[in-house]
């Protein structure tokens, strides 16, 4: 009786297999924004001393988005390890 029982369980649990998970597809690259085509994201997770240092020069310098601001401290960094730098 037990072997049937567990015969039983076995069934059971062959027949509620959990279903396969939805598949995400990435939006194509023709769907995209085309002021981020040939570009990628870069980012990361500061304290809030960074975000308060960069709105002080924002604040002095009104003309500099974050992104620019990114832009000239990624190559300040490029060049202290001499390493290409990107035009803007």
């Amino acid at each position: 009786m037990a072997n049937a029982s567990l015969k039983n369980l076995q069934q059971g649990l062959k027949s509620a297999a959990a279903p396969e998970p939805p598949k995400i597809e990435a939006a194509p690259l023709a769907n995209r924004r085309p002021d981020r085509q040939g570009k990628t994201h870069l980012g990361g997770w500061f304290s809030r001393t960074y975000s308060s240092s960069l709105r002080l020069i924002q604040a002095k310098h009104p003309e500099k988005d974050l992104q620019s601001l990114f832009s000239e401290a990624l190559n300040d960094l490029f060049t202290k390890y001499n390493v290409p730098t990107i035009e803007r």
